[in-house]
C-alpha cells in the first residue's frame, strides 16, 4: 500500500490573502490575484497547516471532527497535500 512520507510542517507564505465566503475559502496573492479555492475540508486542513500541525495530527483531527473512517480521511488529506506540493511555489514558503 502506498504511504505518503510524513511532512513535519508546512511553512505557508505570509503574503497570501484569505477570503472566506459561503462557497469556501479563497487564497489570493497580495495583489488580489486568485490562486486557489478550498471547500470546507480543504479550509480545515489549510487552517491546520497554519497552526503548524503535522500530517498525523491533522489526520486525527479530520477523523474526529468529521466522524469519518481513517482511510477516507487519509486519502483526502494525501490528495490535498499533493496538490499543495504541486503548487508549492504559490502556496508555501517551505516544508520541513
Amino acid at each position: 500500500m502506498h504511504t505518503m512520507k510524513e511532512i513535519k510542517r508546512f511553512i505557508l507564505r505570509k503574503d497570501l490573502i484569505e477570503k472566506n465566503t459561503r462557497e469556501g475559502l479563497f487564497l489570493l496573492t497580495s495583489d488580489g490575484r486568485y490562486l486557489f479555492s478550498l471547500n470546507e475540508v480543504g479550509a480545515f486542513i489549510w487552517n491546520a497547516f497554519k497552526q503548524s500541525k503535522t500530517r498525523t495530527e491533522i489526520l486525527k483531527d479530520l477523523v474526529y471532527f468529521y466522524d469519518v473512517e481513517e482511510e477516507l480521511a487519509k486519502k483526502d488529506l494525501d490528495i490535498f497535500i499533493k496538490e499543495v506540493k504541486r503548487r508549492s511555489s504559490e502556496l508555501i514558503a517551505n516544508h520541513i
